[in-house]
C-alpha cells in the first residue's frame, strides 16, 4: 500500500511539471527552449545512473531518496519563476530533471524489490492515477477560472509550480521506504559493463536510442502544440485523456509479459506512436476534428515501451545490478537518443519564414519516420525472452 501512496504523490508533483514545461518554455524562449530541454536530457541520465549506482554500491535506498526529494521541490518551483532568463532556466531545467530521474530510479528499485513485477505494475498504476488527478484539477481551474494559473510570462506559469508542494508530501511518505536493498552480494561495476557488451543487450540499447530520438517530441514539443491549438485547457485536458488507457493497461503488462515476452509490448507501443504522430502531422496541414482525443493513444504508446523496457532490463541484469543497468540504459539509450532528437526537433521547429509560426509539421513527420523504423527493427532482432517464457523466476510471476 505504501508504494501506491508514494507513486500517487510523486506523480501529483511530477504531473504539473511534465505538462507545463513545453508550453512554458516555448512561450518564454521560442526555439531557444531547446537548450532548456537539452539541459534536462543531459541531466536526466546522470540522475538515473548516479542514484542506481549509489543504491547498488551502498545497498541503501531511504537515506539517498529523502534528501534528493527535498532538493527536487525548490528546483521545480523556481524553474517557473516569471522573470527567469534563459541561462538560469537552463540550469534549473537540468537540476529539476536530474532530481526527478534520481528519485524515480530509487522509487522503482524499492518497489521492484519489495513487490516484484505484478505488484510493481499495480502500484505504478497509482502513479498514473495521481497524474490524472492533478491534470483534472488544473483543467477544471483553467476552464472555470480562466487565467488563474497564468503569470505575466506564460499561461502555464503557476500550474507548473503547483507540483513542488506535492513533492514535499512525497518526501514525508518516503520515510516509510525500506532502508536497505535486499540481498548482500558483492557489487562489481565491471560485471554490469560485461553484460552491456553482449550483442543482444547492445542491440536493444541501440534500437531504444533511435526510439527515444522520436519519442522526446511527446515530452518537449507536444505540449506546445496543444497549447497552440487549444490553449492551456487543452494541454491539461489532453493529459487527462492521455492516461485513461494507461490505467487499465499498466496492470495487464505483467500478464502479457508472462505469457508472451516483451516483444508484444514494444509492438503495440510503436503502432500507437505511429498512429499518434501520423494524426498530429495530418492535423497541422488539414485540421483534425477532435484532435485532442488523439491523446488517448498515449496510454499505449508510453506504457508499452516503458514496461517492456523494465522487464527486458530485469531479464538482462541481476537484481544487485539492476540500478546500474537501468542507469546505463538511461545514459546510452534514453538520454542520448532524446538529446539528438530534441536538438534536431528544435532546428526543425524554426519557422520557414519570419512571418510564419513554429513548424510543428516537420517535427511530427520526423518522429513518425523514427517510429516506423524502430517498429521494423524490433521485428528483425530476436526476443531474448521468447524461449524462456514459462520458465522465468517464480518471483517474476508473482
Amino acid at each position: 500500500m505504501i508504494y501506491a501512496v508514494l507513486y500517487f504523490l510523486y506523480f501529483l508533483g511530477h504531473g504539473s511539471y511534465f505538462s507545463t514545461l513545453s508550453p512554458y518554455m516555448l512561450d518564454r524562449f521560442g526555439p531557444d527552449a531547446r537548450f532548456v530541454f537539452l539541459a534536462g536530457q543531459i541531466a536526466f541520465p546522470l540522475g538515473y545512473f548516479l542514484a542506481g549506482y549509489l543504491s547498488d554500491r551502498l545497498g541503501k535506498i531511504r537515506v539517498i531518496l529523502v534528501p534528493l526529494i527535498l532538493l527536487h521541490s525548490p528546483c521545480q518551483f523556481f524553474l517557473y519563476s516569471p522573470d527567469l532568463s534563459l541561462g538560469p532556466a537552463i540550469v534549473l531545467g537540468g537540476l529539476t530533471r536530474f532530481f526527478f530521474a534520481a528519485n524515480m530510479q530509487l522509487l522503482t528499485i524499492a518497489a521492484l524489490e519489495r513487490l516484484q513485477l505484478k505488484g510493481f505494475s499495480l502500484s505504478r498504476t497509482a502513479g498514473t492515477a495521481g497524474f490524472f488527478v492533478v491534470h483534472l484539477a488544473l483543467f477544471l481551474l483553467e476552464v472555470n477560472f480562466p487565467g488563474s494559473l497564468a503569470s505575466h510570462a506564460s499561461a502555464s506559469g503557476t500550474g507548473g509550480r503547483i507540483g513542488s508542494g506535492f513533492l514535499v508530501l512525497f518526501a514525508l511518505a518516503a520515510t516509510r521506504v525500506q532502508a536497505n536493498r535486499t540481498g548482500g552480494q558483492d557489487y562489481y561495476f565491471l560485471e554490469a559493463i560485461r553484460i552491456l557488451r553482449r550483442p543482444p543487450v547492445l542491440e536493444f540499447f541501440g534500437i531504444s536510442l533511435l526510439y527515444f530520438a522520436g519519442y522526446q517530441v511527446v515530452d518537449y514539443y507536444l505540449g506546445g502544440y496543444l497549447n497552440h491549438r487549444y490553449g492551456m485547457s487543452g494541454v491539461y485536458g489532453g493529459w487527462c485523456l492521455a492516461v485513461l488507457l494507461e490505467l487499465p493497461f499498466l496492470p495487464l503488462c505483467a500478464r502479457i509479459h508472462r505469457g508472451y515476452g516483451t516483444r508484444p509490448l514494444f509492438a503495440v507501443a510503436l503502432l500507437a506512436g505511429i498512429l499518434r504522430f501520423a494524426l498530429l502531422y495530418y492535423d497541422v496541414h488539414n485540421g483534425l476534428p477532435g484532435l485532442i482525443f488523439v491523446q488517448l493513444l498515449h496510454g499505449i504508446h508510453f506504457t508499452g515501451y516503458y514496461m517492456g523496457g523494465i522487464f527486458r532490463l530485469r531479464h538482462y541484469f541481476p537484481d544487485r545490478l539492476y540500478g546500474t543497468g537501468q542507469g546505463l540504459f538511461m545514459v546510452i539509450a534514453t538520454a542520448t537518443g532524446a538529446l539528438i532528437g530534441a536538438y534536431i526537433s528544435g532546428i526543425l521547429l524554426e519557422p520557414r519564414a519570419p512571418d510564419q509560426s513554429l513548424d510543428y509539421s516537420a517535427v511530427f513527420l520526423a518522429a513518425l519516420m523514427v517510429h516506423v523504423a524502430v517498429f521494423f527493427g524490433f521485428l528483425l532482432i530476436p526476443d531474448p525472452e521468447k524461449k524462456k517464457v514459462g520458465h522465468l523466476h517464480e518471483t517474476d510471476l508473482a
